[in-house]
């Protein structure tokens, strides 16, 4: 699932991933293992609230590699079709 990255619609870093959970844009979340909790905490809670799936993935630079920017991230998330909103 984490190949959808490089090739789907998607946002990386909190605040857009914050704003497509919270407009219900986010199909999926993915959220590095090694990211601060203090970060990662309230976006966990958002996707439970929400249903929406969470993805660990091991670490940051491999999340962010995955989404094909030069940096580590500690989330993103793929955006819903147009279709399925």
């Amino acid at each position: 699932m984490l190949d959808m990255l490089s090739t789907g619609n998607k946002y990386v870093g909190l605040n857009q991933t914050t704003r497509a959970v919270e407009s219900d844009k986010a199909k999926v979340v993915y959220i590095a293992n090694d990211a601060e909790e203090r970060i990662t905490t309230k976006l966990r809670t958002l996707c439970n609230n929400k249903s929406i799936q969470v993805v660990n993935i091991d670490t940051m630079l491999e999340l962010g590699k995955a989404c094909g920017v030069g940096i580590a991230t500690a989330v993103a998330c793929l955006v819903k079709e147009n279709s399925e909103q």
